[in-house]
This record gives C-alpha cells, structure tokens and sequence, in this order.
C-alpha cells in the first residue's frame, strides 16, 4: 500500500488516521526496545519516561472501549493501544501540531481504559501531535493522577533517521529498510527532516574544492542582473529589450 501511493499507483488521502497506522503500524513490527525507545524520544526531553516497558504483547488500532462513565454513549475510541506485560500505552494522535489534543478526551480514553481492563497495570499515556507546547501535563481520573506525555511527530521522525544513521553497515538491511519505509510513510504526509546548520559537523575541504566557493563568492553579479533591480512598476517590453541589449 505504502509503495503504491508513493509512486501514484493508488490515491491515498493523507489523513490523520493514514498517517497513524502508515507510521505506527509500520513501528510495530520493528524490536520491542527500539519502537519503544523512538516513541520515547518523540516526547519532550524532560518526559522522564521509563527506559523498558516490558514485553509488548498487542498494538491494536482504534480499539474500542466501554464508555460507562463517560459523556459517550456508546464506546471511546482512542487511535493506538499498546500492551505490554507492565503498562498500558494510549496515544491520542492529531495530525498537525499546534492544537486540538484536550484534556477532556485524554480523561474519557483513561476512563475508558480503565473499564476494560481495571487498575491493574500502570497508564503511559501519549499525546501525539496537536500539541501547543512539549511540557508533560497530566489528568485526575478516579482520584488517580495520569501523566499526559507530549510527543511531535517531527520529533518522531527525527528518531528514527536518527536510529538509522547509528545502524552498523553490516548486519542490519532488514531494520534499516523498515525505518527508510517509516521516513517514506512521513515523506508522503508531508513531513521531512530538516537539519540545522548548525547541527551538521565541520569537515576540512581539500583546497581545489575551496577555489570553487572562492569564485563564487568573488563574482560580481551587478551588472548582469542591474536592469532586473530598477523597475519599480514592473518590466516593460522598453526594458525587457535594453536588458537583451546589456547581456549580448
């Protein structure tokens, strides 16, 4: 499905759900310690999330909970539920940052949550994308403090090219073609990448490469391009004729 949108074979509509099981339905499939570890650094860098969450037993897409208690009348359904044999991980996903995650909804997929399955493991909960600020926040539920994670797909996304960058050249085609199918799947929502000036290393040139930013630096562009500078109404064919004149 992924290759085929990609390549215009089929027209997917680049939705908050297609974007959700296209990037975490791919991360599935990938080691139980290094899924966990990417959605843990798509989290603020003060989340303080735990290093391990166990074994992951189930990921399961828009399940749906029984919403007793609940202003829903008939089930509450968040957009991933991840379990594993300590925790239970709920992530609430919106498709752009910069809102539309609420506290409100974050209480009833908790509430929800906790009538399937009780109090018995602890909730990780996850709010990913929608957010208007990276800062952990959290909800009372039942007299119960729930801390709220904030996640940034970008930050996501930086995770894992990050993650494949640090892989061994030998030994690791399979997981490196999994995370490059995960950037993909972020290529073709409209996410990229993007590294910083300032973040890249500093390498020494040899010194015949140098001579090339030398002479650019160096030439002179203002006669060439004068008669594109002047008209302050726009070019007129009068102009248009005198640049041709300039330049032969």
């Amino acid at each position: 499905m992924l290759q085929a949108a990609l390549h215009k074979k089929i027209v997917v509509p680049t939705l908050e759900d297609t974007l959700t099981s296209s990037v975490v339905g791919l991360m599935q499939f990938l080691p139980d310690d290094i899924f966990w570890s990417l959605l843990a650094e798509s989290c603020g860098v003060s989340a303080h999330l735990p290093a391990s969450i166990g074994k992951i037993t189930g990921v399961n897409f828009w399940p749906r909970f029984d919403a007793r208690n609940t202003c829903n009348s008939t089930y509450v359904e968040p957009d991933v539920w991840i379990e594993t044999d300590i925790y239970d991980i709920v992530i609430e996903a919106k498709r752009y940052d910069g809102g539309g995650q609420c506290l409100e909804q974050w209480e009833k997929e908790i509430i929800a949550l906790n009538n399937e399955r009780g109090n018995d493991k602890e909730i990780i909960f996850i709010s990913l994308g929608g957010n208007t600020s990276h800062a952990n926040d959290s909800c009372v539920v039942d007299g119960k403090e729930v801390c709220i994670y904030k996640a940034s797909w970008f930050n996501l996304l930086h995770a894992v090219n990050n993650r494949r960058k640090r892989l061994p050249e030998n030994g690791s085609g399979c997981l490196s073609r999994l995370l490059g199918a995960i950037a993909e799947a972020f290529f073709m929502h409209g996410y990229y990448d993007i590294e910083w000036l300032e973040s890249l290393e500093c390498i020494n040139l040899p010194s015949y490469r140098t001579s090339l930013f030398t002479d650019i630096l160096n030439f002179d562009n203002h006669d060439f391009f004068a008669a594109l500078y002047t008209p302050a109404a726009g070019f007129s064919e009068n102009s248009i004729m005198v640049w041709n004149e300039k330049k032969n």
